[in-house]
């Protein structure tokens, strides 16, 4: 991956959800109270990060309806799902399709530990204890390359979403 100034991207865990059930792990739906956090959390995202070219999400459905809440909060068209986000990805080649659609910014919601993953393996951070990437979490990272990125911020759904 080739670039000559800073990508940022939003990495996001899909939101809270239902247990698998006779359903299975893919079709797995946010809880009622996990959408209404996640749309609290993206309509506060929206007022302080850049807005995303595009959302991409994991093809579970947990992460796609992440995705379209994230999207509908900046006024973006649906989301991409992509099998570059299912659980286990590979970060190299979900890096390179994204930088090679356009500029960014970029936001991907995926799934633990990958989202994790991704986000350490891009600022460098290695070691036990890492980034906790609780479900809804979101972390703000810029990079040039990989291993030399910026962690700007890291938003845990609770920031968003107070039990007061």
């Amino acid at each position: 991956m080739q670039q000559t100034r800073d990508t940022v991207l939003l990495i996001m865990r899909h939101g809270p959800a239902e247990p698998a059930g006779s359903r299975g792990d893919a079709a797995r739906r946010l809880t009622a109270a996990g959408r209404t956090q996640v749309q609290r959390a993206a309509r506060v995202l929206a007022e302080l990060i850049p807005s995303p070219q595009a959302v991409w999400s994991s093809p579970l459905v947990r992460a796609v309806e992440t995705a379209e809440l994230l999207s509908a909060a900046f006024g973006l068209a649906a989301p991409t799902g992509t099998p570059l986000l299912q659980p286990g990805f590979r970060p190299e080649a979900l890096l390179d399709s994204l930088v090679a659609t356009g500029p960014g910014p970029f936001a991907v919601i995926a799934h633990a530990p990958d989202v994790a993953g991704l986000a350490q393996w891009l600022i460098g951070a290695r070691g036990e204890g890492g980034i906790k990437f609780g479900s809804g979490t979101a972390a703000l990272v810029s990079f040039t390359s990989p291993g030399a990125g910026i962690l700007h911020a890291l938003y845990p759904l609770g920031t968003f979403n107070p039990t007061r």
